[in-house]
């Protein structure tokens, strides 16, 4: 296996069809999942008021969202209307709004057209990485910097609180300014769901207290998945068992996992690896003791693979029959934990996706339910992530965090980027390579 190329995403299956009684397996999950959802939402509003801004956040001033902004800090927010991109830029000291005349069409196109210039999957199977789209990049950045670029003067940090297809793209991916070159070379970048969130998290911010370093989990045994026996209706159907069964394996995650660890003191870490990442051992390992937290497997979004009713992280199944998903750490699973994370990276693919599927409005993505847990940074990718690329990127941007605690996450994460780019090997250089992760949160 090529780790330089290989994908942490499935391919889809040609034939593959759901039967009628796969449909109501289906829907009796997602009723499941749904009454699930609804239950961890009210309590996490009466016990996390402050989380609970991720998740339907409500109007906030503009007063609240300017004071705890550093000097060298911007806020850009969009909101991406029918005929028009209106733009908040936000200082400390300074706010313009202004309405670009685009369509949200046009948008999505842009968008489109500069995600198909970095699809490795894609590129795997063709066996030539795709031509970037500079033209498309070159676009957006007139969309979204442009506008507030004044009030950008001097600046190093940009939150950007992005809207529609503005959600599925890095900033950083953008190519503009004096000289004309990728965004990331002027700014490092933090993503924010909501004006809200982002108050709501600042101001409840506090040191973790957990009393351990680094918790690696990752190189899962997909195979075992053919030895689960059905635990009923609402467990994991015939059909997406014989699909996780089927994924391919990732042996450097073990490397990765061993590499991050190295920057911690040997009795600080654990890594569950192997036959013992599963979630019985994740949970008996106490997540809530570590500062930082990192998931190197498969992720997928609800409905990649046929009955998958919720975004999950792949682990190794154990068998037991107390768990219905077994193998399988939903973004329902994530949500009811109670974790005290600095950072958490998840290293796999799609990470960052808002979620195509029917939870949208609530536990929709991977990243929110970490946030929800109590995570106050992640480290989650927006398409198919190579894997050599990967490990190189997210070693090094632990490696920043560890030589200089006090660094932003988005500005460690703007060095190993830099670093990819400038450096004496040449082969990842393409921002399919090293564009697809973004931090989310502080």
């Amino acid at each position: 296996m090529n780790s330089a190329t290989v994908e942490r995403e499935p391919e889809a299956r040609d034939g593959e069809f759901w039967p009628w009684p796969g449909l109501i397996v289906l829907g009796l999950a997602l009723l499941h999942a749904a009454t699930r959802l609804r239950d961890l939402d009210s309590e996490i509003a009466l016990s996390f008021p402050a989380y609970s801004e991720f998740l339907k956040p409500h109007p906030t001033s503009l007063a609240s969202l300017q004071r705890p902004l550093a000097p060298d800090e911007a806020v850009i927010m969009a909101l991406v209307a029918e005929d028009a991109v209106v733009l908040w830029t936000i200082t400390a000291g300074a706010t313009q709004v202004q309405a670009v005349p685009v369509s949200r069409t046009e948008v999505g196109n842009l968008v489109q057209r500069v995600r198909a210039s970095v699809d490795l999957e894609a590129a795997s199977r063709r066996g030539s990485l795709p031509t970037f789209d500079r033209e498309a990049a070159r676009r957006l950045y007139q969309i979204v910097i442009e506008p507030g670029q004044s009030l950008l003067v001097g600046k190093q940090h940009i939150i950007f609180i992005p809207d529609g297809a503005l959600q599925t793209i890095p900033l950083h991916i953008l190519i503009g300014g004096e000289p004309e070159d990728w965004l990331v070379r002027r700014f490092a970048v933090t993503v924010a769901p909501s004006p809200a969130a982002l108050v709501a998290q600042r101001e409840s911010m506090r040191p973790s207290r957990a009393e351990f370093e680094f918790l690696g989990v990752g190189d899962p045994r997909f195979r075992a998945f053919n030895g689960i026996q059905s635990h009923g209706l609402r467990g994991i159907s015939v059909i997406l068992r014989q699909s996780l069964a089927g994924l391919p394996l990732l042996p450097e995650t073990r490397d990765e996992l061993q590499q991050m660890a190295g920057n911690f003191p040997a009795g600080d870490t654990a890594l569950l690896l192997g036959e013992n990442a599963t979630k019985p051992t994740v949970a008996h390992n106490h997540p809530d003791r570590f500062r930082v937290l990192v998931f190197s497997t498969h992720a997928l979004m609800a409905g990649q693979l046929p009955g998958l009713p919720e975004p999950a992280i792949v682990l190794t199944p154990d068998g037991g029959r107390s768990d219905e998903w077994d193998g399988l750490l939903m973004a329902s699973d994530v949500a009811s934990m109670n974790i005290d994370a600095d950072l958490v990276i998840l290293s796999a693919c799609n990470t960052a996706a808002p979620d195509g599927g029917p939870f949208a409005d609530g536990f929709s993505g991977l990243a929110r339910a970490f946030l929800h847990a109590g995570a106050r940074s992640l480290l989650v990718s927006n398409w198919s992530v190579a894997s050599k690329a990967t490990v190189e990127l997210t070693t090094s941007f632990v490696r920043a965090i560890r030589e200089a605690p006090r660094v932003r996450r988005a500005d460690a994460l703007r060095t190993s980027i830099l670093k990819m780019l400038d450096g004496d090997d040449r082969t990842f250089t393409h921002p399919g390579f090293w564009a697809p992760f973004v931090v989310v949160g502080e």
